[in-house]
C-alpha cells in the first residue's frame, strides 16, 4: 500500500524524471518510511494525545559562519500538530 501511494507521489511530483529514477525515489522512501513505521519512536506517536493542530510557532535560526551575505537574524516560522 505504501509503495503504491509512493509511486503515486513520483508520477505526479516528478514528470520530468526518467522511470529509473523514479523506481529508485519510491525504493529510497519506501526503505525510509520501512525503518521509521518499525520504530519505537513512531510506536510513541501513535500513542500520544493532540493538544493542538496547526499551532504556529517561531524560532530563531542563527546565521552561519559561510553565510555572511544574509542578515545576521533570521527566524524560521511555520505550524505544527502538538
Amino acid at each position: 500500500m505504501v509503495q503504491c501511494a509512493l509511486l503515486d507521489f513520483c508520477e505526479r511530483q516528478l514528470p520530468g524524471q526518467s522511470e529509473l529514477d523514479k523506481r529508485e525515489m519510491v525504493r529510497e522512501l519506501g526503505a525510509l518510511f520501512d525503518h521509521f513505521l518499525g520504530s519505537t519512536g513512531y510506536r510513541e506517536l501513535q500513542r500520544a494525545t493532540i493538544l493542538g493542530r496547526e499551532v504556529p510557532f517561531a524560532v530563531p535560526w542563527p546565521v552561519g559562519p559561510h553565510e555572511s551575505h544574509l542578515p545576521r537574524t533570521r527566524v524560521m516560522e511555520g505550524v505544527m500538530d502538538v
